[in-house]
């Protein structure tokens, strides 16, 4: 369904519903982080139905791109799928979308210290909270995604005082800000994204961290040659991490961690053993529904 929407000139697609039938849900607002669980959670796939929406302009070729999405919608039983209620249409008012989703990144609680809060949104502080001043932009990274909540998790547990510590693909730069606020003398915020690496560099000075984070953009040949690091986290993609393994095991020290998510469950077993062809031991495994996060140490050179 979101392929054909895009093909007939919407900009993007989302999809409504829980998977349990109503097709009118559709909160996307951020949720309490939920405990890694032990092994991944065992259910069957979702029952449809599940609803798609996809936005285009008013215009005079509106007509034609419904026509033509009417008449694919029409082969969809030839592949055995039921488009139950068919297409559809309601007009909606333009919006500062850009500002409009702001209204649902509330202040959130990550693990035991880490609280992650909007520049916009007041809060009153608690006995040993760590506060990650926000504003991502168009960065990914506000704390609210599985991945994130699982790499800070990790974070908390194991980030020593003065250590060195590489973020790869910082994006906003949260978990660079929490490396840093969780007492790593130094850190090192890396994004090949120049619009990340910007968000990144004015949260850095939102939370008054400029003498401790520095924002880089680039891959990891744009580090010194030789520069290494206590500990690397990397919230990035399972594939990516696959690439990088070699590369990041070389800017780790002997000894040194390695914190990584944005792996989905089934892809979990593949990017591990890439990890420890690498020279990466101790690999430990955590979910968070169907994400997972992997900490593991750097072995002895070989």
């Amino acid at each position: 369904m979101s392929a054909l929407l895009l093909a007939v000139g919407c900009g993007g697609t989302a999809v409504q519903g829980d998977g349990r039938g109503d097709g009118e849900t559709g909160d996307f607002s951020p949720r309490p982080p939920v405990p890694p669980s032990p092994r991944p959670p065992l259910s069957p796939s979702p029952p449809l139905p599940l609803r798609v929406l996809g936005y285009l302009p008013g215009g005079d070729w509106l007509e034609g791109s419904l026509a033509a999405l009417r008449e694919r919608l029409r082969e969809m039983p030839r592949f055995g799928l039921t488009v139950e209620d068919g297409l559809t249409l309601r007009t909606v008012q333009d919006q500062d979308w850009e500002c409009a989703w702001k209204q649902f990144f509330k202040p959130l609680r990550v693990g035991r210290r880490l609280v992650v809060k909007p520049s916009w949104e007041a809060y009153t502080l608690r006995p040993g909270d760590l506060v990650l001043e926000l504003d991502p932009g168009m960065a990914f990274g506000t704390g609210a995604h599985p991945t994130t909540q699982l790499c800070l998790g990790a974070l908390e547990e194991i980030v020593r005082p003065g250590e060195r510590v590489l973020d790869f693909g910082t994006g906003s730069g949260i978990l660079a800000l929490a490396a840093a606020r969780l007492g790593a003398a130094s850190v090192v915020g890396l994004d090949i994204d120049p619009v990340a690496a910007s968000a990144a560099d004015l949260n850095v000075t939102g939370n008054g961290l400029r003498d401790r984070i520095r924002i880089q953009g680039g891959d990891l040949e744009a580090l010194p040659g030789g520069d290494r690091f206590d500990g690397i986290v990397a919230n990035i993609l399972a594939g990516v991490i696959l690439d990088s393994a070699d590369r990041l095991a070389a800017r780790c020290r002997p000894g040194g961690w390695l914190v990584t998510s944005g792996i989905i469950d089934h892809r979990a077993a593949a990017v591990a053993e890439g990890l420890r062809a690498c020279g990466f031991v101790e690999i430990e495994t955590r979910y968070q529904g169907e994400w997972v996060a992997l900490v593991a140490r750097r072995g002895a050179e070989r």
